[in-house]
């Protein structure tokens, strides 16, 4: 991929830090109507109130989704899509009110952490609902027993300093090893993900390094520029390997869409993609069948040309 389309991949997906500690102000948000989606907050505690809001906006997915596949045209997706699709502007600044007026509450926490896991994260803006809930995170909540799912829905602000060195931290001091080994897997994809950028960074045209730096800021491009992607790599692998080998580490369990699996698995995993599936590495033997029944191998074609096509139907 080159680092073109990697900044027009990644724009949405990233967000950067302010450095700084936002005051936890109370947000003044007025009922409002969005996509035929009126939200005003019912009475009751923090807990109920940001419980409602998270199972009201899933329930609005959930119906969005259904009405969404059952339409039979193109041009009907797209209606739906401008006039029903349920944003998260509106639940996210809730759910922030909610969290600022119980700063360290438990629900606080809950609140926060959906804010980060479902807003749109745009880079080089600090005032979003996702900056904001992300640096309330880290300034009221490092030494929480959960903090390891924050940092799980960090994986993808490697461009992110103050993210990336909070994550660091967690892994290599926290005193909860669920929260050590959620931050182990986040901190691996943080180095993997900047060794492939340093690496496109400095190959990169000057033209194509301005438009990364609009995006993501000078001082990140500064950082790749002067990155060894070798060095990076060895280092997620050091991780990953203590993650599989640490038995305390590999047994703790996260969710992974309406699944679990172990952080053992996870690293497992991640390490042979790097170990086997990386350019440049010998390709692991795959057995199988083709069209016409004949079983095959892989090696049965060592030394030719092969294009693998690997596809799905469901």
């Amino acid at each position: 991929m080159t680092i073109a389309r990697a900044v027009a991949g990644l724009l949405l997906a990233a967000g950067l830090a302010t450095g700084a500690d936002p005051p936890v102000e109370k947000l003044t948000v007025q009922p409002r109507k969005i996509a035929n989606h009126e939200w005003v907050l019912p009475p009751g505690t923090p807990a109920e109130q940001v419980k409602w809001v998270i199972d009201r906006q899933k329930k609005l997915q959930e119906e969005f989704s259904k009405t969404y596949k059952a339409a039979k045209t193109e041009a009907e997706k797209e209606a739906l899509f401008a006039r029903d699709y349920p944003e998260p502007e509106v639940p996210g600044k809730l759910l922030l009110a909610i969290a600022s007026s119980t700063p360290k509450d438990l629900a606080a926490f809950d609140a926060l952490l959906w804010v980060v896991r479902y807003s749109p994260r745009p880079p080089n803006q600090p005032k979003t609902p996702f900056a904001r809930a992300r640096d309330i995170l880290i300034r009221d909540f490092a030494r929480h027993a959960r903090i390891g799912e924050f940092c799980r829905a960090l994986a993808y602000e490697n461009e992110d300093r103050v993210a990336v060195e909070f994550v660091r931290d967690v892994y290599e001091k926290h005193p909860d090893a669920a929260a050590r080994a959620q931050a182990g897997l986040t901190r691996a994809n943080h180095l993997r993900r900047n060794a492939g950028f340093a690496g496109s960074v400095q190959k990169a045209t000057p033209e194509v390094r301005k438009r990364f730096a609009g995006a993501y800021g000078q001082e990140y491009v500064d950082y790749l520029l002067h990155a060894k992607p070798d060095d990076l790599n060895k280092e997620a692998e050091a991780v990953l390997d203590r993650l599989v080998s640490d038995k305390e580490l590999a047994k703790v369990t996260y969710e992974r869409g309406d699944k679990k699996r172990s952080v053992g698995e996870a690293a497992d995993a991640e390490l042979f993609e790097m170990r086997y599936l990386s350019p440049g590495k010998m390709a692991p033997d795959i057995d199988g069948e083709d069209i016409d029944g004949k079983r095959f191998k892989l090696s049965d074609y060592r030394g030719k040309v092969v294009l693998l096509d690997f596809w799905g139907d469901w």
